[in-house]
């Protein structure tokens, strides 16, 4: 929201707020962003974070691992990397495709992932010319099925630049795989560095190697990471719990 083709929009927002009764912010670092950004007064502001259905997560299993590696021929030793989002330049693909070619480089059998459309597909493609592990690389667009990917995969990698609070992060948490982000504020309210994840700059291209590297060095590291990752969801994210906090707040809009 803080990229700069949203510059209209956010001179509308700051046009309009007195207009507005109650904004729902979807973390308290957007709530953070409206205040000190927009203007707008703490106290309009409630935070209602995303839920998801964690059961939808947890079902998933070894069956459905191994079904999605054979539909593209990966084998059940190869580290699979997976990224969930859309193609847009603040996902920050560009800096994961450019570390999984420095790590393919140095052997093993690894492949990456690419779930989501946009406008910086060509990019992305094209910065895998020339490079000899493209075929390692699949695109595979707009998905319905991310619960079943999420199972194929040992690592999910997010680089982005800025978020809200990203329902992609929360499914892979939910699946119990361990997760490398980027360390801002957004994703701090869900991952907190080496307990439940892995937290790298944004835009570091060989801090995103290494954390995986280091993942892909220590499995044990992985499990307790994504473990703890599933528990937290469980506790704080699921959607009955969203539910429940949904009610509260708009009971005191109406009362």
């Amino acid at each position: 929201y803080n990229h700069p083709r949203y510059w209209l929009i956010r001179q509308m927002e700051r046009l309009t707020s007195f207009m507005v009764s109650k904004y729902l912010a979807n973390s308290d670092a957007v709530k953070k962003y409206y205040v000190d950004k927009l203007g707008v007064s703490a106290d309009k502001v409630m935070v209602l974070p995303n839920g998801i259905d964690v059961d939808v997560f947890e079902i998933k299993n070894k069956e459905g691992r191994k079904f999605m590696r054979k539909t593209w021929g990966i084998p059940e030793s190869a580290l699979v990397l997976c990224c969930v989002g859309n193609l847009h330049v603040n996902k920050g693909h560009i800096y994961l495709l450019r570390a999984f070619k420095q790590l393919w480089k140095q052997g093993g059998d690894m492949w990456l992932l690419l779930v989501g459309s946009g406008e910086e597909l060509r990019r992305l493609k094209g910065e895998l010319n020339g490079f000899q592990g493209r075929k390692y690389v699949l695109f595979l667009g707009r998905r319905g099925d991310v619960p079943l990917l999420l199972a194929a995969a040992d690592i999910f990698v997010l680089p982005t630049l800025f978020e809200g609070m990203s329902n992609a992060l929360l499914e892979a948490m939910a699946i119990g795989i361990p997760v490398i982000t980027t360390d801002i504020e957004e994703n701090r309210n869900l991952i907190r560095d080496g307990k439940n994840g892995l937290l790298v700059p944004v835009e570091d291209v060989a801090s995103i190697a290494r954390a995986i590297t280091v993942l892909r060095k220590n499995s044990k590291l992985g499990m307790v990471l994504g473990r703890n990752a599933n528990i937290f969801i469980k506790k704080n994210y699921d959607i009955n719990v969203i539910a429940k906090k949904a009610e509260g707040l708009f009971d005191k809009i109406i009362n």
